[in-house]
């Protein structure tokens, strides 16, 4: 394969025809996997358009810093940014792969530039679907990494270790041997050495170790086609039922209870991944289903209201920002600043404020005001009313006519139940 040609093909599909106007930040840790890399994208791109970023996981005392030296002696005229873990010893692989991607995000930013590149393969994707099957992974997981995440490119994933190999010694290519790589005491690691060939040789009768890696290439792309098209019937799905704000996720039950099930799994990952809660096992999240009829309850790293048709979705940090609302006055409006919302035409002996228990309106509970006008509990938190000063005498809610009132923030869950009520001024 020429794979110099490759990595051009892939960058023009991707990137885009003028991909060299465009700059890289190359992962490169000293293997013969990213010394590839590295030497590739100094063939297709100049200098100017290359950065290469090194992260010494200080695991291996003086291998390691031999590594950075290394690195460093053949980046060439690119620039060359670099950082060192201390207390690499013992740690996790999961700690070592969150610390890393930390380093490399940033350093992306701080030299300016649009891409960051690693050198993944095809044996690496290969691991990763298996890691992933024993895990139990969902669809999504199956589908491993794909070759465009974000800023992240993997140019390389579609290309076997035997290829890069190949290519390394057609080349004179120079790289390092990280003695760890042989331990079994990273999962990875286990499976590199000890399932795959297991798997080769079981499977040895239906064709070559290259064939199978190249078929199971074109399952993963299937894989991920299949991925991409539910997601975007998902996002379809989302727009219709649920509406995120600074202060919950609201979904749209009397929509959602209409999907099937299959849907419902689907797009109650989506809701909590934009929360930012920790993905859900597919148990975990056919409990937080069976749990949706009940008025309240708690998931781990959220809360959940029904109220009115509606289901909120709620984090710990948004609660304590929904608790942190305050009403202050200002130019001769009554403001609210993290909703958008401001007031004029204040009485002297009244104040704007929220709602509070025994609250009452020409005598009856304002509980049933809400209750009429299809407010969800939850919202009624952030419904401006306007009462008579140390008293729980309230003279006016909105949207009774009364005030001017002002909404900038119309994406909030608040605008847009209030919205279709009346008298809603949004400038």
């Amino acid at each position: 394969m020429d794979l110099p040609a490759a990595l051009k093909a892939f960058l023009a599909l991707h990137v885009g025809e003028n991909y060299a106007d465009s700059k890289y930040l190359l992962a490169v840790s000293g293997g013969l996997d990213s010394m590839v890399l590295l030497q590739l994208f100094q063939k297709v791109l100049p200098p100017s358009a290359l950065a290469v970023a090194h992260y010494n996981h200080a695991t291996r005392g003086l291998d390691s810093d031999g590594d950075e030296a290394f690195v460093r002696r053949s980046v060439g005229e690119a620039p060359f940014v670099y950082a060192r873990r201390e207390g690499g010893k013992g740690s996790s692989e999961a700690d070592l792969r969150r610390d890393r991607h930390a380093f490399l995000e940033q350093a992306r930013i701080s030299t300016g530039c649009d891409f960051l590149v690693t050198a993944h393969h095809l044996d690496d994707q290969f691991e990763t679907f298996l890691m992933r099957l024993g895990r139990g992974t969902g669809l999504k997981g199956l589908g491993s990494m794909p070759c465009v995440q974000g800023a992240k490119l993997r140019p390389l994933l579609s290309i076997s270790r035997t290829q890069l190999e190949a290519y390394a010694a057609g080349n004179t290519i120079e790289h390092r041997e990280d003695a760890t790589n042989a331990s079994f005491t990273y999962l990875r690691n286990r499976i590199r050495h000890s399932l795959v060939p297991t798997f080769h040789s079981v499977f040895e009768d239906c064709g070559s170790d290259a064939s199978r890696l190249a078929r199971f290439g074109d399952l993963v792309t299937e894989l991920q086609e299949a991925e991409q098209l539910l997601d975007e019937q998902a996002r379809s799905f989302a727009a219709h039922m649920v509406t995120p704000t600074v202060l919950w996720t609201r979904l749209d039950a009397r929509l959602f209870d209409r999907v099937p099930r299959p849907w419902q799994r689907r797009l109650l990952r989506r809701v909590l991944e934009q929360l930012g809660v920790e993905t859900l096992s597919r148990q975990d999240l056919e409990n937080t289903l069976t749990q949706g009829a009940k008025r309240a309850w708690d998931g781990p790293g959220f809360s959940v209201q029904n109220s009115c048709g509606y289901t909120y979705f709620q984090t710990p940090a948004q609660k304590q920002r929904l608790q942190a609302l305050r009403v202050h006055e200002e130019g001769g409006y009554a403001l609210v600043s993290d909703l958008g919302i401001a007031l004029a035409g204040i009485e002297p002996d009244t104040q704007v404020r929220f709602f509070q228990p025994g609250d009452r309106r020409a005598g009856q509970k304002l509980k049933t005001f809400f209750l009429e006008n299809r407010i969800p509990k939850p919202e009624r938190r952030i419904v401006p009313l306007l009462a008579r000063k140390g008293t729980s005498e309230v003279v006016w809610v909105f949207p009774e006519p009364h005030l001017t009132l002002r909404i900038q923030a119309v994406d909030f869950a608040f605008a847009a139940s209030v919205k279709s009520l009346g008298n809603v001024n949004s400038p």
